[in-house]
């Protein structure tokens, strides 16, 4: 969804969309702007520390954010309000009478890395249940179903109270689904789950499964917006900082 809104804004505004899947070094990302490859860059899956944000910022190269890193002075981003999103999960499943819940988080790599999302849902998490006099449970997966299986088992296990959980984790909602239905419960009527992901994601899952929107198509757009905003506007361009908030 980020991809082909993207490439669809691009389109136009004129401009073709590169993508590239890879972990770029910072060479591999200065090859391309010194080959006349790209004009800008959007870059994705932002860090809280991010050294390709560093590296842009330093060089002069144009470049906006689909997320956003600690320090953003003078950086245009779109970015999901991740706390809020959090908020909003905690709240739901706290008025149907949920008070052993956990979060399922991405993986532990990811957060070493200081994944924004991840570090501030975390923070929301433990803000939410405490404000509600609550602790939470907190367990890192992998981005597959069969991590998802393996971290709702081990949940269930360890925590049989539990009865419900929220996910960022899209890749790991199959898994979860079938764990808990492996324990002999039924979504909705003796558990609930719900994540932060797109509602396309949403309406597949079988039960429906609630979710606080992740607006990908959107941020896409937007990524874009900002940069050929950025591109066409030179030195002279306003900084375009942007938290959207949660459905």
């Amino acid at each position: 969804e980020f991809v082909i809104s993207a490439a669809e804004e691009a389109g136009r505004q004129g401009y073709a969309l590169l993508v590239s899947t890879s972990n770029a070094e910072d060479e591999e990302i200065l090859a391309k702007i010194q080959r006349g490859a790209v004009d800008g860059i959007i870059v994705m899956e932002v860090s809280l520390h991010d050294p390709r944000v560093v590296m842009l910022r330093e060089r002069g190269i144009p470049f906006t954010m689909i997320g956003h890193s600690a320090d953003n002075t003078g950086l245009s981003y779109v970015d999901l309000d991740f706390p809020q999103a959090i908020e909003a999960a905690v709240a739901h499943l706290f008025d149907l009478g949920h008070r052993q819940i956990a979060l399922v988080d991405r993986s532990t790599e990811e957060r070493g890395l200081g994944y924004g999302p991840s570090v501030r849902s975390r923070a929301g998490f433990r803000e939410s249940m405490a404000s509600r006099g609550l602790s939470g449970l907190h367990f890192p997966c992998a981005a597959t179903s069969e991590d998802g299986a393996r971290v709702a088992r081990e949940l269930l296990t360890a925590h049989p109270n539990t009865t419900a959980i929220i996910s960022l984790n899209t890749e790991a909602l199959g898994g979860i689904y079938s764990a808990v239905r492996e324990h002999g419960m039924t979504i909705p009527a003796d558990f609930s789950i719900v994540a932060i992901t797109s509602p396309r994601t949403a309406e597949f899952m079988v039960p429906q499964l609630t979710s606080v929107d992740f607006p990908a198509a959107l941020m896409g757009r937007m990524g874009v917006e900002f940069l050929v905003r950025q591109l066409e506007g030179g030195e002279n361009t306003e900084v375009e900082q942007c938290l959207l908030e949660p459905t």
